[in-house]
């Protein structure tokens, strides 16, 4: 069942093909370095063995900090990245779009 004609589809698109697009393909960038940097030094890593690890117990460490500080950046709290900053402006063209439209209510 189609709630939405064709054109106010596509205008939906439109909107968010214009002016967003970019916005989420920037994110999802990000989270693919993140991933990268985080499957690069997991690489590095030496797999447990005893003796291996206490020769390499410096460069472990290194390692571990290196991870622990990617995701620390990656994840803290950054307030640009809020959704009201991403996709200012977003909420209020749909609203613009739809609002004029009468509700109906459909019981199937």
């Amino acid at each position: 069942m189609e709630y939405l004609s064709n054109d106010i589809n596509s205008k939906i698109v439109s909107i968010i093909e214009q002016k967003f697009e970019t916005v989420l393909v920037d994110s999802i960038d990000r989270f693919i370095h993140f991933f990268n940097t985080i499957s690069e030094l997991r690489e590095a890593f030496p797999d447990y063995e005893e003796t291996m690890m206490i020769l390499n117990t410096e460069n472990a460490k290194k390692i571990c900090d290196s991870i622990n500080l990617q995701v620390n950046n990656h994840y803290q709290k950054n307030e640009s990245l809020s959704f009201d900053n991403l996709f200012s402006g977003l909420v209020k063209q749909l609203d613009n779009l739809l609002l004029p439209f009468e509700q109906l209510i459909v019981v199937e």
